[in-house]
């Protein structure tokens, strides 16, 4: 087994650069960590070139070796801040019976909502969509906000029924069963039922 070769008696320059180069990068790197690591490599970086540099010219090579390998950290951080959506989706796979589920839900109310009357349809549609307020409709009706109540509760118990049917995919015999379903309320329906 060889020994290793004995170092030079020389005195190294480095060392004495060591405050110099921290405050370089303490200026550039908040972390105390991350300047550690970054003052590290830049004397490695000197140790390796000591031999080849005049000992006059390591300072101003250690400041900007200090400077190139702080603002490349800085750098990467803000590329891979600037990519990190890329790298990492968040949300679950989309699953394909919740998907048809939901499009058979979507179908269903744009049906139930072509069912209702026009004026039924553009009362509910803006009120309960985009909150126009039942005095507003009232006023461009010409009827009370009273009256425009009822009619958005008659609507709203309309598209009930009619979501039902367009969901189950149910058609009724006759026009006068549409009009009977939606008008019926949950406690007389079952003592009209012979």
């Amino acid at each position: 087994m060889t020994e290793p070769a004995p170092l030079p008696n020389r005195p190294s320059h480095v060392a004495v650069l060591a405050p110099l180069v921290r405050r370089v990068v303490g200026d550039r790197v908040s972390d105390p960590a991350t300047a550690d690591d970054l003052t590290q490599e830049t004397l490695a970086r000197l140790l390796a070139v000591e031999g080849r540099l005049d000992h006059t010219a390591l300072a101003p090579y250690a400041v900007v070796t200090a400077r190139k390998l702080a603002r490349g950290l800085v750098r990467s951080q803000e590329r891979a801040l600037r990519h990190r959506h890329r790298m990492v989706d968040p949300r679950q796979p989309e699953d394909p019976e919740e998907r048809a589920l939901q499009e058979e839900d979507r179908r269903a109310l744009a049906d139930a909502l072509e069912r209702l009357p026009a004026l039924e349809r553009r009362f509910l549609l803006a009120h309960d969509v985009e909150g126009v307020e039942t005095a507003v409709l009232a006023e461009h009706s010409g009827t009370t906000p009273g009256a425009v109540a009822v009619r958005l509760s008659r609507a709203r118990a309309r598209l009930r029924v009619e979501y039902l049917l367009a969901l189950r995919r149910v058609e009724l015999p006759t026009s006068g069963c549409r009009a009977r379903s939606w008008r019926s309320r949950p406690e007389t329906s079952e003592s009209s039922e012979p």
